[in-house]
């Protein structure tokens, strides 16, 4: 899982960070170019993401796991939040940081 956020909009004002929840259990909070390993099963799966701006910004996500290895894009929109099953991105290593 890692928060591809645009820095522009969201990078500056401090509201890079995005709080996450896999079937209501807290995950952690993860900032613009950061990722953490989730171990889970395959199958759906509720995400609840938030972000702090002028107010929280909730959003909930069902995600269906099919893969043994997949990587969830999660990012900042205007009034939400994004969640989105994607390949692995090309430059991961290099764009991407551990969060702990």
């Amino acid at each position: 899982m890692f928060n591809d956020s645009n820095f522009l909009l969201y990078g500056i004002d401090g509201s890079r960070k995005i709080n996450i929840s896999i079937d209501g259990k807290g995950v952690g909070q993860l900032s613009i170019g950061q990722y953490v390993v989730v171990e889970t099963n395959e199958g759906k799966h509720m995400i609840h993401l938030t972000h702090k701006d002028i107010a929280d910004f909730n959003s909930d996500h069902v995600i269906d796991i099919k893969e043994p290895e997949s990587y969830l894009k999660i990012y900042s929109k205007t009034t939400s939040n994004g969640a989105d099953l994607v390949n692995k991105p090309g430059a991961f290593e290099a764009e991407f940081r551990h969060a702990y």
